[in-house]
């Protein structure tokens, strides 16, 4: 496998025996990271311009042990992790102090309860590293790294009934992207097939699946 080290990479792999790394995540010069399916997450602080970004590697567990998804940080704090794990649980951890603040949008009492998927998508944004957007059945914005949450869009899935719900919440975001070139176009897929479109940072949506090519 071959790949440029001066520029941030995803990869998957699997661990025999063990369990299964779903993915490793680097951003330049800074930590790669990983988690392991029913184990734990992992970070690794590895100097990118050596020959191999696997060799000799010392792991130190960052999560805990619960089925892993996505793992992030930033290159301007590259102590400062950022995790979810099973149906949205998210959190923030410092590295350096061991401080970890679980930052997850919650429902308020009385409101319709969240839906996450297994692997709840979030991103921080590159326009901004204090501003993060996390996905349920609505999206979700925070300007300040997930201390406060502003719900951006009303239900983005075909809001499907509970006759159709199981052991895993079916109706759920399951991908986000943030255009690299201009701040508040954001795309957003479901499990469920939808797929839409901010142009405005949340302030309205458009449906587009319907456009695509079949």
């Amino acid at each position: 496998m071959k790949n440029n080290l001066s520029n941030p990479f995803i990869i998957s792999l699997s661990v025999l025996i063990m369990g299964s790394a779903l993915s490793l995540n680097s951003q330049n010069k800074k930590p790669v990271m990983g988690h392991e399916a029913r184990m734990k997450s992992w970070v690794q602080h590895v100097n990118l311009k050596t020959n191999s970004p696997f060799k000799d590697l010392k792991w130190r567990v960052a999560g805990p042990e619960f089925m892993s998804g996505r793992i992030e940080t930033i290159a301007s704090h590259p102590d400062v992790i950022y995790y979810e794990h099973q149906f949205g649980f998210f959190r923030r951890k410092n590295m350096k102090t061991g401080e970890t603040k679980t930052i997850q949008p919650r429902a308020e009492e009385g409101e319709e309860k969240y839906r996450y998927n297994w692997m709840t998508p979030f991103i921080i944004s590159r326009h901004n590293p204090s501003t993060i957007y996390y996905g349920a059945h609505k999206m979700f914005k925070s300007t300040d790294r997930g201390d406060n949450w502003e719900c951006i869009s009303p239900d983005l899935t075909t809001n499907p009934g509970p006759e159709r719900q199981g052991n895993v919440p079916f109706g759920t975001i399951t991908s986000v992207s943030e255009s690299p070139l201009k701040q508040g176009l954001i795309y957003v897929g479901t499990d469920d097939g939808n797929i839409q479109v901010t142009e405005d940072d949340g302030k309205t949506w458009k449906p587009i699946a319907g456009n695509l090519p079949s």
